[in-house]
C-alpha cells in the first residue's frame, strides 16, 4: 500500500474509522488483516497512521502493519493511527512501522527547560475554556506534536453499554496491545524502528487518564 495525501486533516488506509453519531449506529469493526506499506506520507496533515488517521468508538482486532517504512505526519503519528480515542477496543496489533512527526514547538520555560504543548481531550479542553468550540479545539491540536509506535495519542475508555458484538476471540482483554519485535512474529519492531516527535513513546506518546493497557510488549535492540 502506498498512501500519500496532504489535502485533508487525517490519513491512513482509511482517513477515519469512527462510529457515526446517529441513533442505532453500529460500531465499526476491523479484524484479521495484514497491511504491507511502501509509503505512508502526510507531512502537512494533523493525524496520520497506517490503518487510519483517527480511530474513535471502534473495535480493531488482529491487525499486522508491515513494510518497515516511516509514517510521516505533521502533528499526530502512529503505526496504527495518529489519534485513538473514545469507547474503543484495540487488541493484538503488530507493527514494524517507524513514525516521524514534523511539528516541533521548541517551547522553553523561564528556567530553560523544554516544555512541549500538552494534549487535552475535547471534554477537558472545554472545562478549561468555556468559550471552546470544535474549530478552536482543532486549531489547538494543530499546535501539538505526538508520536508513538502504535499511536501518537491513545486516549480510550470503556462503557458497559458498548454494542454487543461476538468477537469470537479467546483470551481477549479490553486492551491487549502487542507492538512486538520478536523475530519470530509476523512483523517486527526492532533496531530499524524509530519515533520522532516533541512527545514520543515506544507504544504511545500519550496514554489517556481512563485508558487501560495490558499485555504490551515493546522491544528495543
Amino acid at each position: 500500500s502506498n498512501t500519500t495525501d496532504n489535502s485533508h486533516d487525517s490519513l491512513g488506509m482509511f482517513s477515519k474509522v469512527v462510529k457515526a453519531n446517529t441513533i442505532g449506529a453500529s460500531t465499526p469493526v476491523i479484524k484479521n488483516i495484514t497491511l504491507n506499506f511502501t509509503k505512508v506520507s502526510g507531512t502537512s496533515m494533523t493525524y496520520v497512521g497506517g490503518l487510519a488517521g483517527i480511530i474513535e468508538n471502534s473495535i480493531i482486532i488482529n491487525v499486522n502493519l508491515t513494510g518497515g517504512v516511516t509514517v510521516q505526519a505533521y502533528n499526530f503519528g502512529g503505526g496504527l493511527a495518529g489519534l485513538i480515542s473514545g469507547n474503543t477496543r484495540i487488541m493484538n496489533i503488530n507493527s514494524n512501522l517507524s513514525v516521524s512527526v514534523g511539528k516541533s514547538n521548541h517551547a522553553i520555560d523561564s528556567d530553560g527547560n523544554y516544555m512541549p504543548y500538552v494534549y487535552y481531550s475535547y471534554a477537558d479542553y472545554v472545562k478549561m475554556n468555556p468559550y471552546a468550540t470544535p474549530a478552536l479545539y482543532a486549531r489547538y491540536m494543530q499546535q501539538l506534536s505526538y508520536g508513538g509506535g502504535l499511536a501518537g495519542v491513545l486516549d480510550i475508555y470503556s462503557e458497559t453499554n458498548i454494542d454487543t458484538i461476538d468477537l469470537t476471540q479467546p483470551n481477549v482483554y479490553l486492551v491487549n496491545i502487542n507492538v512486538d519485535a520478536s523475530k519470530n512474529t509476523i512483523s517486527t519492531l526492532g533496531s530499524n524502528v524509530s519515533v520522532f516527535a516533541d512527545v514520543v513513546g515506544g507504544v504511545a506518546g500519550y496514554l489517556g487518564k481512563s485508558t487501560y493497557m495490558a499485555s504490551t510488549k515493546y522491544y528495543i535492540n
